[in-house]
């Protein structure tokens, strides 16, 4: 099975020349650029209520 790669590596200059937005979430693998939604208000509330649950 052949794996397609990209020709770009992306860079962390790249990535600081892309405009900025809070609602989408950007990241660098391996010179690859994954894009993703920021997690929403509910999820991180949830995450902090089950830390304080688990630290109980």
């Amino acid at each position: 099975m052949n794996q397609i790669t990209s020709p770009i590596q992306w860079t962390i200059y790249d990535l600081d020349a892309l405009p900025e937005n809070e609602e989408i979430r950007r990241e660098i693998v391996d010179g690859e650029l994954f894009v993703t939604r920021a997690p929403h208000w509910k999820h991180q509330d949830l995450i902090a209520k089950l830390t304080i649950a688990l630290g109980n």
